[in-house]
């Protein structure tokens, strides 16, 4: 495995840098070279770089360098997962709730109403999200929403 160089840019996202297998730099060379001047920055090995990228836009760097996921920052972006596919499902039901009105098919109006209860039901539990893990923001999702986007 090979080291990795970690820094946090201007907008809080988490940097990695990937030296080339090629470069004679030393990977400070590289660092000094490619991290962006004025800003820190920690060597580490390529397996402390988190594997899960579910969470990436919430990763911050702790004191010692390590990659560390803020919950507060998890909780937002599983919500904007959830509003942006359930605005998506929401206006997709919309059209089909039309037809079944038009068409006068109770049952399908029924059904069509039952998903979008479940659906702003979903949106309210990740709203309401009291999770200690960011593992555990991954339940909060519904077949209704379409494709879990953290299977």
């Amino acid at each position: 495995m090979g080291k990795r160089i970690v820094f946090e840019n201007e907008d809080g996202s988490i940097g990695i840098i990937i030296p080339s297998p090629q470069s004679e730099l030393t990977i400070e060379q590289v660092a000094v070279k490619d991290v962006p001047s004025g800003t820190s920055y920690h060597i580490v090995e390529e397996e402390d770089i988190l594997s899960d990228r579910s969470f990436r836009d919430a990763w911050v760097l702790n004191s010692d360098g390590e990659i560390e996921i803020d919950l507060d920052k998890a909780k937002a972006s599983h919500l904007d997962e959830v509003t942006r596919a359930a605005a998506a499902r929401s206006a997709e039901l919309s059209v089909d709730f039309g037809l079944a009105y038009i068409r006068k098919d109770e049952e399908w109006e029924k059904r069509i109403s039952e998903q979008v209860q479940n659906i702003l039901k979903v949106e309210l539990d990740a709203k309401q999200a009291k999770v200690d893990e960011p593992e555990e923001l991954k339940s909060i999702w519904i077949e209704e929403l379409g494709a879990n986007p953290y299977v």
